[in-house]
């Protein structure tokens, strides 16, 4: 949601979803950019967002549009290191952002002309969250949680950590949502429910 009544989402075929009365209705319009799936979507007001999705051969694309959906411009990933599977994308204001995918974080601070790739993994990210342009956190698969206080300049893996900083063993094997509130604190969706994380 970008204010209090209007808000997008995906769902997972060819339509984005748009809410005008504060998600009480919700209206599908198909893209028409025929894509396999579309994994994801990003608005920073009611004019201007960005969409995630993949092809036939799930090919990444990262797309944008700056009137409401009603049309949308391919933004291209140079990097062939970059081009996996993309799971979830941010951004903080109409610059800078950050998408999270099959082993990889990328971070744009040119509102999505250029993409570099920040950080690679060994598994599947799902959610990324950001307070701000330089506080935020990275979750996905094997309980895996990164946290960045400096754009993604430097991410730090707090995976081995967790059971620690949560007093109990890990009971859940992926983390599929994160909101980041604080500089330190964020609340994950797991799949054996929500977790409170502080780091230290």
């Amino acid at each position: 949601m970008v204010d209090l009544l209007n808000g997008w989402a995906v769902n997972g075929n060819h339509n984005i979803l748009r809410t005008t009365d504060g998600g009480a209705n919700w209206n599908g319009f198909d893209t028409g950019l025929g894509f396999a799936s579309q994994t994801d979507c990003w608005f920073i007001n009611d004019t201007t967002g960005w969409l995630i999705a993949s092809g036939t051969a799930l090919e990444p694309y990262i797309m944008r549009t700056v009137n409401g959906g009603t049309s949308w411009i391919h933004q291209n990933l140079e990097d062939s290191s970059a081009r996996a599977w993309l799971s979830a994308i941010q951004f903080v204001n109409d610059t800078v952002g950050w998408i999270v995918g099959d082993g990889i974080i990328l971070n744009t601070t040119n509102g999505g002309m250029t993409w570099q790739n920040q950080k690679q993994v060994s598994h599947i990210l799902r959610a990324v969250s950001f307070i701000n342009d330089r506080i935020g956190c990275a979750v996905g698969d094997s309980y895996s949680l990164l946290y960045t206080s400096d754009g993604g300049v430097h991410w730090y893996d707090y995976s081995d950590s967790l059971p620690k900083l949560l007093g109990d063993p890990i009971q859940y094997t992926f983390f599929m949502g994160v909101s980041w509130v604080s500089d330190k604190v964020g609340w994950i969706v797991g799949n054996n429910g929500v977790i409170k994380v502080r780091i230290k």
